[in-house]
C-alpha cells in the first residue's frame, strides 16, 4: 500500500507507511467496509448465477469474473490485516455477519482457488470485443497476473515469516505452512 498526502497525521500515517491499518481505526474499518461491499456484491453475483436462466457459459464467465472481483478483494484485506472472516455467501440475517475470522492461510486458500477458476473460465481480451466491444475489463490474464502476485505473497510470507504482523508469531508458528495450496517451500 503506497499512500502518501500531507492530511494525514500521526498513528493513521504511519500505519499507511507501514501498509497496515488497526482495524478499530477509522480509515482501517472504512477499508474494511469498503472491500467487503465488493465482497458481498461478488458473492451475490455468484448466488444469483445459480437459478439464473442464462446460457451455461455466459453463467461460467460471469460467475469467474465475479470470483475474480471476491478474490482481488480479499488479498488487498489479507495483507493489510492478516486474518479475516471469510463469507462466500451473502449473510441474510444480522446475526450472520457476526462469524469468527478465518486463519489468514484459509482465506489465501479461498483466493488461489477463485483465480484458479477465473483463469481458467473468465474470457480473454479477444472474445469480450467480440461479444462486447469492451476491452478494459478484467480478463482471464488479469487473473493470471493476481495469481502470480499471490503466489509471489506467499512465497514472501514463507520466506521472511518473522516480518509479518500476524499468522508466524502470534500464533507460535515458527514458519507459515501452505502446503494445502502446493508450496512446501517459498521457492515453489
Amino acid at each position: 500500500l503506497h499512500w502518501k498526502s500531507t492530511s494525514q497525521s500521526g498513528n493513521t500515517y504511519q500505519q499507511y507507511l507501514n501498509g497496515s491499518f488497526m482495524a478499530s481505526l477509522m480509515n482501517g474499518a472504512n477499508v474494511i467496509r469498503n472491500h467487503y461491499k465488493h465482497i458481498y456484491s461478488a458473492n451475490a453475483i455468484l448466488e444469483g448465477m445459480e437459478s439464473s436462466p442464462l446460457p451455461e457459459k455466459y453463467k461460467t464467465e460471469i460467475m469467474a469474473e465475479a470470483k475474480f472481483i471476491r478474490a482481488f478483494n480479499y488479498f488487498y484485506l489479507v495483507r493489510l490485516f492478516g486474518d479475516l472472516p471469510i463469507y462466500t455467501t451473502t449473510p441474510e440475517k444480522d446475526k450472520d455477519y457476526y462469524i469468527p475470522r478465518s486463519s489468514f492461510k484459509d482465506v489465501y486458500e479461498l483466493i488461489v482457488s477463485d483465480l484458479t477458476d477465473a483463469q481458467i473460465n473468465m474470457r480473454t481480451k479477444a472474445e469480450q470485443e467480440e461479444m462486447n466491444g469492451i476491452t478494459d475489463r478484467a480478463d482471464r490474464y488479469a487473473a493470471t497476473a493476481l495469481l502470480a502476485q499471490v503466489y509471489a505473497q506467499i512465497g514472501a510470507l514463507m520466506s521472511y515469516p518473522d516480518f509479518q504482523a500476524f499468522g508466524t508469531k502470534a500464533t507460535g508458528e515458527v514458519k507459515p505452512e501452505f502446503s494445502h495450496l502446493g508450496f512446501t517451500a517459498a521457492e515453489d
